[in-house]
């Protein structure tokens, strides 16, 4: 083939490149994704605890699907010998009701459609007692009658399930549920 041709190519491939990344669809596909990790980068759903009170963070991540989110209603449970002594909330979101308090459940709004990977909040806890647990993912508990739910940035903000990609494994092996997406598809949100 000729030089030109094959130049021709590269800059076509390049350019289609470059509109696919522009359009600021997420990865996540039709489903929205929530995850609790153990850092800011939301690659690490691990976290050992060497010894009782040191403390760690778990964040709270969601990945929406490719109509974007505004809103996101969730609960997170863990077991009693954990204390809570601090949560952040993203400083970007437009309302939090009933505060988002947690351990227990959270709804949170953005003014903005998200699109991509977004932090919800993040827990600061401290171990009372060393074992191997899970900070889970969980309904709420009833102040909004148990959702676990998002809602899209379509026109009317039509509510979508959230899929839980892994609860935060302490002193374990993390678990992270594909449901019925692909391992591919997975793989692929963490890449980024």
């Amino acid at each position: 083939m000729p030089e030109s041709k094959v130049g021709l190519m590269k800059t076509i491939f390049i350019a289609a490149m470059i509109l696919v990344c522009a359009t600021g669809q997420s990865v996540a596909g039709p489903k929205t994704y929530i995850g609790l990790y153990s850092a800011g980068d939301h690659n690490n759903c691990r976290v050992d605890v060497p010894a009782v009170f040191v403390s760690f963070v778990v964040w709270i991540w969601v990945l929406p699907n490719d109509d974007g989110m505004t809103c996101v209603e969730f609960g997170v449970d863990y077991p009693e010998h954990y204390m809570q002594v601090g949560t952040i909330l993203n400083p970007d979101h437009s309302i939090a009701i009933p505060g988002c308090s947690l351990p227990g459940e959270c709804l949170m709004c953005f003014a903005e459609c998200r699109t991509d990977w977004v932090w919800i909040a993040q827990m600061t806890v401290l171990p009372v007692e060393i074992h191997q647990d899970y900070i889970s993912l969980t309904s709420t508990y009833g102040y909004y009658g148990g959702r676990f739910d998002a809602a899209s940035c379509e026109p009317g903000y039509p509510v979508i399930p959230l899929t839980i990609l892994n609860n935060l494994a302490v002193n374990q092996p993390c678990l992270i549920s594909n449901g019925s997406s692909s391992w591919g598809m997975i793989k692929t949100m963490f890449k980024e």
